[in-house]
């Protein structure tokens, strides 16, 4: 049960509260520099303390922008792997987008859900973190907009959402339109695009630099970016121990 930025007479109260459950208890104290002496807590409850200390880098939050300049760059590198090399990345807003990249969608199924879910595997590969979007009611709202024929007047709502599209591709698959296997199998896409985006970290990394100064990226912009990074070999390779051969 991790708690953060409790006083420390409530700490206390959820000691001595865990003490009398006899259930384990983490507590982590994310206080600048604070951590609990064993006797300030409960003789008793000791046993069931472990006391950590949560690294600063950890806590600190990765800007919007360079976040999204990742995010941008993991679905155009793979993207220009296995599908289609994009025309435009951008992380100038536009509306409530922070960024976009564009690019035909060409290849089939299983690899288009890679190149959806791109992004969020660069973030967490940025950030360390999976994002919540990936488990949380965006991924719930999703499926129910691809899978409820009455809620078709609604998906303009989500469309667009790389959570959705990667859904509609799972579905184009011919599995059975049930969430919890439509889940496995989102969550199994993931990560294998986590996989490829990166055993190319470098190309990936170097375009967003390359976003974060010039914020949009042409095509010819873009490859110029990679820097002669191979993006090719080592997410096919990916795609192979994944069982995903080059004709998918």
């Amino acid at each position: 049960m991790p708690t953060s930025g409790y006083s420390k007479a409530r700490a206390a109260e959820c000691v001595q509260t865990r003490e009398r459950s006899q259930k384990p208890f983490i507590f982590i104290w994310k206080g600048p520099g604070y951590v609990p002496r064993s006797d300030q807590l409960n003789s008793a409850a000791a046993r069931f303390v472990q006391v950590f200390r949560v690294p600063m880098s950890k806590r600190t939050s990765i800007p919007k922008r360079q976040k999204a300049a990742h995010h941008e760059a993991g679905h155009a590198v793979l993207s220009a792997a296995i599908n289609d090399a994009p025309y435009l990345v951008s992380i100038r807003r536009d509306g409530t987008k922070l960024g976009r990249a564009c690019y035909r969608f060409e290849a089939r199924p299983q690899r288009l859900i890679q190149v959806h879910l791109a992004g969020f595997a660069a973030e967490e590969l940025l950030s360390g973190r999976r994002s919540r979007r990936l488990r949380g009611p965006e991924l719930g709202i999703s499926i129910t907009m691809a899978t409820t024929p009455s809620l078709a007047h609604l998906q303009p709502m989500v469309e667009g959402r790389d959570q959705f599209l990667a859904v509609q591709e799972i579905l184009k698959m011919g599995v059975e339109p049930r969430s919890e296997i439509i889940r496995t199998e989102f969550d199994r896409f993931y990560e294998i695009a986590k996989a490829s985006v990166q055993s190319v970290w470098p190309a990936v990394a170097a375009v967003a630099r390359a976003l974060l100064k010039e914020s949009e990226l042409a095509s010819n912009a873009f490859f110029t970016a990679l820097g002669g990074h191979d993006i090719y070999g080592p997410v096919l390779a990916v795609q192979d121990t994944y069982g995903l051969r080059a004709r998918t």
